[in-house]
């Protein structure tokens, strides 16, 4: 007996990795509420633009902005030490979700993490033909 095609529906597009430029951080200890911590980039399973939300689940010291995590309060030397969290990704129910921390040390031996770089415009490797120069 011959079985009918399975139908199967569109797909849902999801997040499935998350990247942080930088990955490793280091902040000063009298670091500003609102210091870029890292940038994060968002994966989809079907290759388009992340337009879900971004949730940290330690809201004392991290905070979303946008893409980027910042900084939820000024820092003092009482926050010496490394602080951890974890970044989720949230499009249509579906997660994905990464850990992080920063490491926090006094004003003189550590290094403010550094805001991310824009990313790099696509450039064709060809010309288009009839284009002249």
């Amino acid at each position: 007996m011959a079985s009918e095609p399975l139908e199967v529906g569109p797909t849902i597009p999801f997040p499935y990795i998350l990247t942080l430029t930088p990955p490793t951080i280091n902040v000063k200890d009298n670091a500003l509420k609102g210091t870029l911590l890292t940038a994060v980039q968002v994966a989809m399973s079907d290759g388009s633009a992340f337009q879900g939300q971004l949730v940290v689940t330690n809201s004392d010291l991290f905070a979303v902005s946008g893409l980027n995590i910042v900084l939820a309060r000024d820092l003092t030397s009482a926050d010496d030490g490394v602080h951890p969290t974890t970044i989720i990704a949230v499009y249509n129910g579906q997660v994905t979700r990464t850990n992080v921390s920063f490491t926090a040390s006094s004003a003189g031996t550590g290094t403010t993490a550094l805001p991310a770089l824009p990313p790099k415009p696509l450039v064709p490797k060809h010309k288009p033909r009839g284009i002249q120069p």
